[in-house]
């Protein structure tokens, strides 16, 4: 299943925007290095105030 989902996990980002892989659940955005400060706090601030953590962002879309 991990490896199924590794194709999903990714963190990139360029000049004018960041793209996250789907299947990403806030926890593992809120602890990986490589994704900036900002991106962090609006997750931190707005999103964790009335979600759980666990779940993926895909997860939140269906």
């Amino acid at each position: 299943m991990e490896a199924e989902n590794r194709d999903y996990k990714y963190f990139m980002q360029d000049t004018g925007s960041i793209y996250l892989g789907a299947r990403l659940s806030y926890t593992e955005i809120l602890q990986d290095e490589m994704i900036n400060f900002k991106y962090k706090s609006i997750i931190e601030h707005y999103i964790l105030k009335d979600t759980d953590p666990e779940p993926t962002r895909e997860s939140q879309l269906y």
